[in-house]
């Protein structure tokens, strides 16, 4: 791994003077430090989900994507996206895996033909395992665009990282999981044992209004915060292709206890 040494002004990575030897990657530690290091299997101890921005998009008047920062409940921390594509990225990954640390804009990738490469998102499991992230809409993607991400996923798959081409959600998915993410926060998860026996009770499957008369003792609305959240949290699943109505059919695959930072205070 190579630190270079810049004046008062950072230099663009995809202009780094780097020996295309091999393919590599450079990255702006949490230190501010720009990084390079070749793009094998050793980059995954490079800490890249604690990187800085690598790049900053312009801003200008009408401008057509408007930045912002989505709260991930995985990680507890702020992430910066750059378009409303990225943001339902990040809820979208935030639901559907346990991530422990994420980073947006986290590197540049130096390939061997001289071109160059900034992804979207890097992001660790819980697991440990880690995933580089593209987010590009599937009605822009040109041929080009394609060529890169391919060549993307198979420096990933030498290094030893997974990786997600994610092009968007379906209007009714995005809006499913825009309505439960309020509830993404931990406080709204009931206590431990009402989700188990919650889960007990959807073995056979039941609607949302059922489900919320049962765990709301008669009133439907009692708990549907505590639902939705634990529809978040997967530990109740439903079909999120369908629009969320009270008739929404609700399953359990099996009781699964929630770990100790899951369940409330």
């Amino acid at each position: 791994m190579t630190a270079i040494k810049t004046g008062s002004r950072r230099p663009r990575l995809d202009k780094l003077p780097i020996s295309l030897a091999v393919e590599a990657l450079s990255w702006v530690d949490s230190g501010g430090k720009i990084r390079t290091a070749a793009a094998d299997s050793r980059a995954s101890a490079l800490g890249l989900e604690k990187a800085r921005a690598a790049r900053e998009s312009a801003n200008y008047p009408g401008r057509p994507n408007h930045p912002g920062y989505y709260w991930c409940a995985g990680t507890g921390a702020l992430v910066r996206y750059e378009s409303w594509t990225e943001y339902l990225a990040l809820m979208w990954l935030d639901h559907m895996y346990a991530i422990r640390a994420i980073s947006s804009q986290p590197m540049c990738l130096h390939f061997l033909d001289g071109s160059h490469h900034f992804p979207d998102f890097f992001a660790v499991y819980e697991s440990g395992s880690q995933l580089l992230i593209d987010v590009h809409p599937e009605e822009e993607t040109t041929e080009d665009d394609m060529e890169t991400f391919r060549k993307t996923e198979f420096l990933c798959d030498r290094i030893g990282w997974d990786y997600l081409l994610f092009t968007g959600l379906s209007k009714t998915l995005s809006n499913n999981l825009e309505w439960i993410a309020a509830y993404r926060h931990g406080r709204y998860l009931p206590p431990p044992e009402v989700t188990l026996n919650l889960q007990a009770f959807l073995q056979e499957p039941h609607s949302l209004r059922d489900t919320g008369l049962w765990v709301g003792s008669g009133d439907a609305s009692a708990m549907i915060h505590s639902l939705y959240s634990l529809m978040w949290h997967r530990f109740v699943l439903f079909d999120q292709e369908q629009p969320l109505t009270w008739s929404t059919i609700l399953h359990c695959e099996a009781p699964v206890e929630m770990s100790e930072s899951e369940a409330l205070e």
